[in-house]
């Protein structure tokens, strides 16, 4: 482990004027943009300040970290998984002191590791296999099938259980999700405890191309399975009993062009987005209990359609819109967006432009309308019990630091923290009072107050 001093950050840079081609900042992700003829004027800008952040923004520790590590940090805990020399290894660290809590070998890689919406357990996959496909315009993809998904106590690193599977990453109260593949498509669904691994139930499919978790509100209610053919199946998520399976249109997906069916849900309903050529697309909506047809309407090339709480927000790669869950019809638009996301409550969403354009803003979902001036940068963290997020964006010439900001989702205004060392990839995590991120070959934890 490597003590950082904390240095001055009394004087934190002013952030570039508009426009700022800088490189997207999600984690995982390296874009490299040219800058040119800003070079010197960035300079100048980063040489004046803005008010301190607050007394409680300090940098913490670091330890080496390569590009096929990863790190989750949940509560007071960092979980950081790293290659070494008889193996690899998950290590607990005390997020604010840098104290090692326990250590667990793997033997593997692993590509995520996650806790969940609860904080029962600490989740880590392995096994997964992986097969080289020709597509029928004859280019070659990967494909990822088997696996597994290991749960640990996040407290001691004890194993609990471990389950064939995908996890799905919503909020399913208590319960984890799982879905199992084999190279024909999806084979298993099934609901275990979060915390004991315990059954609660089991479905073996013979032909499923898709399958997605349909919540009502907060609640997860059904899990909808759709097959090549169109035949789509409801099953009820507290039981596994099918609800309703009748047949509707559908196209196989293409992987090699992206053309077809693809499935989303919302608050009591199943909705098909048909991606059918340039375009031309369309958007179907079905009442989960029934699969009776409630609306239909043309879109833009690869709609997106998800829950925004009074609303349902379409996607289509140039507007946000907003329909009218009831009949599909649009209520309004945001031109430019192409993120969204809804914000708890139902009547506000955070919606942002493309990577270069990184403006958070936050809108009423009844009518479009800003409520505040947003803040500039990408969501490294969303802190549901303070009713914020952080956003962190990428500082010129060389783009190895990064403003961080705290967004208020209630008042729409945000502030600056200070300044973050960072890589070009942008990988973060963060968690409450703590945030971590790559920093050339070390991962650099820092406190945000």
């Amino acid at each position: 482990m490597t003590v950082i001093e904390l240095g001055d950050v009394s004087r934190i840079p002013a952030e570039p004027p508009e426009p700022e081609p800088a490189p997207e900042f999600r984690r995982g992700t390296v874009r490299r943009l040219v800058l040119t003829g800003l070079t010197l004027l960035c300079a100048a800008l980063l040489s004046a300040s803005v008010p301190p952040g607050p007394a409680g923004f300090r940098r913490l520790w670091s330890v080496p970290f390569g590009q096929a590590d990863t790190m989750a940090i949940r509560g007071d805990l960092a979980y950081v998984h790293r290659a070494h020399a008889d193996g690899a290894r998950l290590t607990a660290y005390d997020v604010a002191t840098g104290e090692v809590r326990w250590t667990r070998l793997t033997g593997t890689q692993v590509s995520w590791l996650s806790g969940g919406q609860n904080e029962e357990v600490l989740l880590i996959p392995g096994d997964e296999q992986t097969a080289e496909v020709e597509f029928e315009d004859g280019s070659r993809g990967v494909e990822v099938f088997g696996g597994t998904v290991t749960a640990l106590d996040p407290v001691t690193g004890e194993r609990l259980w471990k389950h064939p599977g995908f996890q799905e990453w919503a909020d399913t109260k208590g319960t984890i999700l799982l879905y199992e593949h084999d190279r024909d498509g999806l084979t298993v669904v099934r609901v275990v405890r979060a915390r004991s691994g315990e059954l609660l139930w089991e479905r073996r499919l013979e032909e499923a191309q898709t399958a997605m978790l349909q919540v009502d509100g907060s609640t997860p209610a059904h899990v909808v399975l759709a097959a090549p053919d169109g035949r789509m199946t409801v099953l009820r998520y507290s039981d596994g009993a099918t609800v309703v399976s009748r047949r509707v249109p559908w196209v196989p997906l293409q992987p090699s062009t992206g053309r077809g069916s693809s499935l989303s849900t919302a608050t009591g309903m199943v909705l098909v987005s048909d991606n059918l050529a340039q375009h031309h697309a369309k958007v179907t909506a079905y009442r989960v209990g029934t699969l009776e047809k409630l609306w239909e309407r043309e879109a833009d090339e690869s709609p997106y359609v998800q829950d925004c709480g009074l609303v349902l927000c379409l996607g289509d790669g140039t507007n946000v819109i907003a329909l009218d869950p009831a009949t599909g019809a649009e209520r309004w638009r945001r031109p430019g967006q192409v993120n969204m996301g809804v914000l708890p409550g139902g009547d506000r969403m955070l919606v942002s432009g493309s990577a270069e354009d990184s403006q958070q803003t936050i809108l009423s979902s009844v009518d479009g309308r800003e409520l505040g001036t947003g803040g500039r940068g990408h969501v490294l963290h969303h802190n549901q019990e303070e009713n914020s997020m952080l956003l962190s964006r990428a500082l010129p010439p060389d783009y190895n630091r990064a403003v961080l900001r705290r967004l208020d989702l209630v008042t729409g205004r945000s502030v600056v923290l200070g300044i973050i060392p960072i890589s070009r990839d942008g990988f973060c995590d963060g968690d409450g009072r703590y945030i971590g991120c790559r920093d050339g070959n070390d991962i650099t934890f820092t406190a945000v107050g």
